[in-house]
């Protein structure tokens, strides 16, 4: 069972996450992925790196799912 401090932490740290991520998704449109043949890498638009490191550094991945939720 989970106390209601730590219930509002998570929501708080979710909304950050979501707010890192909607900014990005306009800009990121404009501007694919590349893919750069010669090094076999890619090149990932700023945005999208910004909230893929908000929504590490959250570590709300860790937050537990019951089997049953997917």
């Amino acid at each position: 069972m989970l106390d209601e401090e730590t219930v509002d932490a998570f929501f708080v740290e979710s909304k950050r996450v979501a707010d890192a991520m909607s900014t990005s998704f306009a800009a990121d449109d404009r501007t694919p992925t590349v893919f750069h043949k010669e090094t076999n890498s890619i090149t990932l638009p700023p945005g999208f790196t910004q909230a893929y490191k908000a929504y590490m550094d959250s570590e709300l991945y860790l937050a537990g799912m019951s089997e049953e939720l997917g």
